[in-house]
C-alpha cells in the first residue's frame, strides 16, 4: 500500500491491485441459500460472474473492495431489505447510477428511482438471467451518452466524487471525509464504499 494514500486501505498485499480480476460480477442478496446458488450456477452457464452475499450493507461497507469494485449489478430481495440496505442503495444509485439494481418481490414495487428492474415471484432463471444480462451490458457500454444520469444525492449532504479529490460533508453536523482521487477501478470501489459508510453513519444527524 501506498503509505502517502492512507484511504486506500489494500486488503490483500500479496497481489498488486493492477493483477487482480475486474471482470465484472452479479452480487445476490437473496433469503434462501438454495435459491442463490442456483441462480449463480445459472448466472456462471451464461458467462456471468456472480456471488452470493449476505446483504446490501455487508456487500458495500463490510467486504473487501474488489467486490464493490467489480458488482455491476446488485439482485435483492424485498424480504432481506432493511432500513440501511435501502439507505446504501440510494447512495450506490447516486454515486454510480451505472451499477444496476434488480427487485425479486412478491409486492409492488414502483420505486424506478432505486430499481432498475423489478422481477416477481417465483422467478424463473432464464427471466432473470436475461435482464441481468441487458444491465450489465448496459453497464460496459463506451457510449457515455447512453449512461443514466446520476440519482440525487440523500438529503443533508454534500457531495464531490470528481476532481480535485471526492469529499462529502455532513451539512448538519459539518463533519467531512475527503479521500484521495482514485487512479483505477479498485480504488474507486474503496471510495464509494468509503463515502457509502460515512453517509450511513450520518444519516440520524
Amino acid at each position: 500500500m501506498d503509505p502517502s494514500r492512507p484511504d486506500l486501505v489494500d486488503d490483500d498485499t500479496t497481489e498488486p491491485l493492477s493483477g487482480r480480476d475486474l471482470r465484472p460480477i452479479v452480487l445476490l442478496a437473496l433469503a434462501d441459500h438454495f435459491t442463490c446458488t442456483k441462480l449463480r450456477g445459472e448466472l456462471i452457464e451464461r458467462g456471468r460472474d456472480a456471488a452470493c452475499v449476505i446483504s446490501v450493507t455487508a456487500a458495500i461497507v463490510l467486504t473487501a473492495p474488489i467486490i464493490l469494485a467489480r458488482a455491476s449489478v446488485f439482485v435483492v430481495e424485498d424480504s432481506t431489505l432493511l432500513p440501511h440496505d435501502r439507505a446504501a442503495l440510494a447512495w450506490i444509485r447516486a454515486l454510480d447510477p451505472l451499477r444496476a439494481i434488480v427487485m425479486i418481490t412478491s409486492g409492488v414495487e414502483d420505486d424506478t428511482e432505486v430499481w432498475d428492474g423489478v422481477l416477481r415471484r417465483p422467478v424463473v432463471a432464464s427471466e432473470l438471467c436475461d435482464v441481468v444480462g441487458a444491465l450489465g451490458d448496459r453497464a460496459a457500454t463506451p457510449d457515455a451518452t447512453a449512461r443514466p444520469a446520476a440519482r440525487r444525492v440523500p438529503s443533508g449532504f454534500e457531495l464531490r466524487i470528481g476532481l480535485p479529490w471526492p469529499m462529502i460533508r455532513c451539512t448538519r453536523c459539518s463533519a467531512t471525509r475527503h479521500c484521495e482521487a482514485p487512479r483505477d477501478a479498485v480504488e474507486q470501489g474503496i471510495v464509494i464504499a468509503a463515502i457509502v459508510t460515512f453517509g450511513l453513519s450520518h444519516a440520524g444527524c
